[in-house]
């Protein structure tokens, strides 16, 4: 028996001699400490956790984390120790170039995901790595890696790889073989090893109860997404089977056969509070404040998106469930589905899918075969660089002989970069306009402000434009943003970074608070003056924008068993249900950090 410890022992020692260079950096760039924080103060803390044995969960986790790493890269050494023995083949240099390649590449990526966005490799960021179109892709780029702040990440890249390869060059060296084959080394590494068993065994036995989180460590964050990832296959297959059973019912929504024009409009990024129809100091939204003085528009006042992203905000916006009562969009209705089977035509321009043939669109199940087939007339395929250019389109559906028509109309909006969202001269802002003295807002950062408030008034244009086309036709148009953003609003951040300690609220009016207004032309409000009335009953009810099928469906005048007063807030049915934000991997009540709670 002791024989057997004694080949085990040796055998298991020098598989981590052997391979030390990648076995240290392995531990090291898979570690959960590595991704705590920015200040070295935290790997320090991170390590001492490795042998806390207290009951805190986060020092639970952490742990646990360590063990598994440490676990990982023991069993990679192993196996490589055993090809070397058994097989003649041991690790080639090209092999190992390509292990640390992996290595430092998603290290440096989980690094910038978390100090830049405060998110991680998820299924929410694999999928809009596969969702983002290639114009999305250079404007990231030129944003955030094309910049001082990128660079500072290539050059940490290109330090960890010196340390590498000098690493892996020492380990060449006969003199430090010899050093590390000595009793004495061997010894050190067998006492280690006998003093951390313990609080191994312990982690073992504990880890059932953690390992349903996402851990931190880089394995475990990968297995989870990609187990994600299936999750939403499956998610998907849910959706399109509800999809083609509502598209085979009869009677499933009917309609009258007066002539109507509804018109759903999705905006991209916009902040509300940078709308001057909301009191902004500087005027980007003209043309919407002049329909409302003229008493065709109608501005709610207290609309917010449960989600800082496009894909689930779409997912949830175009099916009939509630999310703030953990109701799924895949198991309900596509409500465009409805106005297609009540007898309207159903248009799609989304300027961002069309941006890249390649490119599906960020609710890309929506134009599936088996879900585009049965609820759209047409889906437009052409790409246009700025929103207004798209309106040569849609003029043909406005011109179209059928008596209702439902379109729904996508825009690039804000979606940064900003300075490329509006011709070069519509750009009427500069940062001379941004009259704001933060000790900490420099002329770039205004500049930026500027920029963004140029695009504003570019998607204020492109609204105009689209009231025009439609003012002589019996239609009503709703316009709202799939989220919002940040541009330097309250501190020195931007594009939607991570929540700060004490800035709640500020975090959740910028990037969940979103504009929402409603147009309706002479004729539908003299055809329908109580809709019109309801419309203006409803806009100070607090409402988020996942509930807009049912407002949808009131509007159309369309009757389907899928409607439900209680979530149409045009309705005296109306009840308003907890609101809520998708924060990373928290939940939280937006109204009760409106209220500084």
């Amino acid at each position: 028996m002791w024989r057997i410890v004694q080949i085990v022992w040796r055998f298991s020692i020098g598989a981590v001699i052997n391979y030390l260079p990648l076995f240290v950096a392995s531990v090291i760039l898979l570690s959960p400490v590595c991704f705590s924080a920015n200040d070295s103060s935290t790997y320090f803390t991170g390590l001492s956790n490795l042998l806390y044995l207290g009951d805190d969960y986060v020092v639970r986790l952490t742990r646990n984390d360590l063990y598994f790493v440490l676990f990982v890269a023991f069993a990679a050494v192993m196996v490589a120790n055993l090809l070397k023995r058994y097989t003649k083949a041991s690790l080639s240099l090209s092999v190992r170039i390509f292990c640390y390649v992996l290595l430092i590449l998603t290290f440096m990526v989980r690094r910038f995901l978390l100090w830049t966005f405060d998110m991680d490799i998820t299924t929410e960021t694999l999928s809009m790595f596969v969702e983002t179109n290639g114009t999305e892709s250079m404007g990231f780029a030129k944003t955030f890696l094309f910049t001082w702040q990128g660079a500072k990440y290539f050059v940490k890249m290109l330090l960890i790889a010196l340390a590498i390869g000098g690493a892996e060059w020492l380990w060449t060296t006969k003199k430090c073989k010899s050093i590390l084959n000595k009793r004495l080394t061997k010894g050190l590494v067998t006492f280690v090893a006998i003093m951390l068993a313990p609080v191994a065994v312990i982690s073992a036995i504990d880890y059932p109860e953690t390992k349903g989180v996402t851990g931190q460590n880089t394995v475990s964050c990968i297995a989870a997404a990609m187990k994600g990832m299936k999750e939403s296959a499956e998610d998907a297959g849910k959706f399109y089977v509800m999809t083609e059973r509502v598209a085979r019912m009869p009677d499933v929504a009917e309609c009258g056969d007066d002539s109507i024009d509804v018109v759903l409009v999705l905006g991209e990024s916009l902040i509300r509070h940078h709308a001057s129809i909301y009191g902004y100091g500087i005027p980007t939204t003209p043309c919407m404040q002049r329909e409302n003085a003229s008493g065709n528009l109608v501005v709610f006042s207290d609309v917010m998106s449960p989600f800082p992203s496009t894909t689930p905000s779409m997912k949830n916006m175009f099916c009939l469930n509630n999310y703030a009562k953990n109701e799924r969009w895949y198991d309900s209705v596509f409500w465009p589905l409805l106005f297609r089977k009540a007898g309207y035509g159903t248009y799609v321009f989304d300027n961002q899918r069309g941006a890249d043939k390649h490119y599906n669109g960020s609710f890309y199940e929506m134009y599936n075969v088996k879900v585009a087939r049965p609820s759209f007339s047409h889906v437009a395929d052409e790409a246009h660089y700025f929103d207004m250019e798209m309106l040569s389109s849609i003029r043909s559906v406005a011109a179209a002989s059928e008596k209702k028509t439902f379109l729904f109309f996508h825009l690039l909006g804000q979606h940064f970069p900003f300075d490329n969202k509006c011709p070069d001269d519509e750009k009427v802002f500069t940062s001379r306009d941004i009259k704001r003295s933060e000790s900490w807002l420099t002329e770039k950062m205004k500049s930026y402000i500027a920029n963004y408030d140029n695009a504003v008034r570019h998607t204020d244009k492109t609204l105009g434009a689209l009231f025009e086309l439609y003012r002589h036709r019996k239609a009503v148009i709703v316009f709202f943003s799939d989220h919002g953003e940040e541009v330097y609003d309250y501190r020195d951040r931007s594009d939607r970074p991570p929540m700060n300690a004490g800035m709640k609220r500020q975090f959740a009016l910028c990037q969940h608070a979103i504009p929402f207004v409603v147009w309706m032309s002479d004729r539908y409000k003299s055809a329908y003056p109580e809709a019109a009335m309801q419309v203006l009953k409803a806009k100070d009810r607090p409402y988020s924008h996942d509930l807009i099928g049912q407002m949808m469906l009131h509007l159309a005048r369309i009757k389907s068993p899928y409607y439900r007063g209680a979530d149409d807030v045009l309705s005296s049915d109306y009840q308003q249900s907890k609101r809520v934000i998708h924060v990373g991997e928290m939940t939280l009540d937006y109204d009760s950090l409106m209220q500084g709670r």
